[in-house]
């Protein structure tokens, strides 16, 4: 969703079981559910948490690669 800023909530969640598609569970996420604002800041620690633990950009760098001061 944060790709693409004409997706949003509300968010309609469909649940059935396989082979069994008469039996549905519906949910639907709005801008201020609990359960949505908790999926976001998950997300975005986890997201952190994996740019962190990326290795470093080995130095001295190679020739092929240009540094740009910005």
């Amino acid at each position: 969703m944060r790709s693409n800023v004409t997706v949003g909530p509300p968010i309609e969640v469909l649940v059935y079981t396989r082979d069994n598609y008469g039996n549905i569970s519906r949910l639907m996420l709005q801008e201020d559910d609990d359960y949505l604002r908790s999926l976001r800041r998950a997300w975005d620690a986890s997201l952190k948490r994996a740019f962190e633990g990326l290795p470093g950009l080995p130095l001295p760098v190679s020739p092929r690669i240009r540094l740009v001061d910005g």
